[in-house]
């Protein structure tokens, strides 16, 4: 049987859903309380929904029972009810617990989802991307050393013998007639008018699901998978969904410092303009444009481009 943690987020509940489709059995964790995404209320009487906390040993031991595959998608988003070190212990410690537990009962395969942010390019002859795996620094969100140390703990599983895929996306993108991601939900409402010279590499859900169960049902173990499709400029990223909302192209360079976005603004449209950009700012994806994988490494399918998606 397989168990997705973090069911009820943007990632897994996608997962959960294409995994469903083909017909395999799934227990989802959710914590409690946490409502269940409507795409995935039509399946409650074929999918097992189980409560558990990653930082709750006794709950994660009752959601492996019988489970012989395993991914992870749990994990915490900055929050401004919580504060850095609350969104570190989730990340660090949970993860550290689920992968004791793996290690103790035998899981058959791990599929462990990073993140792009815990990979950079080191310099303008190399195009293929290397794990930094660094400690953390003030330029760092509790979101980005999370991410780092929280692979730290994956490694260790596969050095512990437990085995592991670290997958590590771009920044998350749906098809624009999908759910869009709701870390950017202000930009798919208003566009912006701002854009920087920034860029970033992305990856389609759909296309990111398929490639976690490919390699899922792989005979790859004790790897590291950088996807992403393409690196895009911001400035073409909110002009496609400018283009669709329809508003007009971006057309102000913004060079100050990030934080000034979040300051107060008499105007609505402005804050709402600046409040979408800051969106785009915020995601940890956008720091480091990754060069990696454009096609799925098992099937060897090609990746949607930015231009499919709009």
């Amino acid at each position: 049987m397989i168990l997705v943690t973090g069911a009820t987020g943007y990632l897994g509940s996608n997962l959960v859903l294409h995994i469903l489709k083909s017909g395999k059995k799934v227990r989802a964790c959710k914590r409690e309380g946490s409502e269940i995404p409507e795409p995935l209320v039509p399946f409650q009487g074929s999918l097992e929904w189980v409560e558990a906390d990653l930082l709750d040993i006794i709950s994660l031991e009752l959601a492996l029972d019988g489970i012989d595959q395993v991914y992870h998608c749990a994990g915490q988003m900055n929050d401004t009810s919580l504060s850095s070190r609350e969104v570190l212990k989730v990340w660090v410690e949970g993860s550290a617990n689920l992968i004791d537990l793996c290690l103790e009962v035998k899981i058959r395969k791990l599929v462990f989802i990073s993140s792009s942010v815990t990979l950079s390019i080191p310099d303008k002859n190399h195009t293929e991307s290397v794990s930094l795996l660094k400690e953390f620094n003030n330029s760092h969100s509790s979101y980005v050393f999370g991410k780092i140390e929280a692979e730290k703990e994956a490694w260790r599983g596969i050095m512990e013998g437990l085995p592991v895929i670290i997958v590590n996306p771009g920044l998350i993108l749906p098809k624009w007639e999908e759910r869009p991601n709701p870390h950017l939900s202000k930009l798919y409402t208003f566009g912006s008018d701002y854009y920087t010279l920034s860029e970033f590499g992305f990856i389609e859900m759909g296309d990111l699901v398929e490639c976690l169960v490919d390699l899922m049902d792989s005979d790859q173990k004790d790897k590291q998978f950088p996807i992403c499709s393409e690196v895009v400029r911001q400035l073409d990223f909110i002009a496609h969904i400018n283009s669709r909302i329809p508003v007009p192209e971006p057309h102000k360079l913004y060079r100050r410092p990030i934080f000034r976005l979040i300051s107060p603004s008499k105007r609505e449209n402005r804050k709402n303009t600046l409040g979408a950009i800051e969106e785009l700012l915020k995601m940890p994806e956008a720091k480091y444009p990754l060069e990696a994988t454009r096609s799925n490494p098992i099937t060897g399918k090609v990746y949607k481009t930015l231009t499919q998606l709009f």
